[in-house]
């Protein structure tokens, strides 16, 4: 009876650990619809940045210098999506091949952001 007991332990166990790792992958996967939507969103944003600097010469400062761009005509949820943004305000080269290592923003909405994995 005893071995029995510990066969269902070990197949519920097993059934358990699967589907936790499934959730993980899933969850960490970049190529999962949200994870794409959300980089798309990123992307769209550091570009209004770009954009705010090519028209006043100056880099944006705060979420509503965006709206002076094409960013609310591209993304009609851009003050919602920003709302989970955290973005750094820095000083940048106006060309963006020489940022290609400097970070813009960042959701924090994520779990994963929350975990360290940006």
């Amino acid at each position: 009876m005893a071995a029995v007991k510990s066969k269902i332990f070990i197949v519920v166990g097993a059934f358990l650990l699967l589907w936790f790792a499934r959730f993980v992958w899933d969850y960490f996967d970049p190529t999962i619809d949200a994870n794409q939507a959300m980089q798309i969103q990123l992307k769209v944003f550091g570009s209004a940045m770009y954009e705010y600097h090519a028209a006043t010469k100056r880099w944006p400062t705060k979420l509503d210098d965006l709206a002076q761009t094409s960013l609310p005509k591209r993304s009609y949820i851009w003050q919602q999506t920003a709302t989970t943004m955290v973005f750094l305000w820095l000083d940048l080269n106006p060309d963006p091949k020489y940022n290609a290592d400097v970070l813009l923003t960042y959701d924090r909405g994520w779990l994963s952001d929350k975990l360290g994995k940006l």
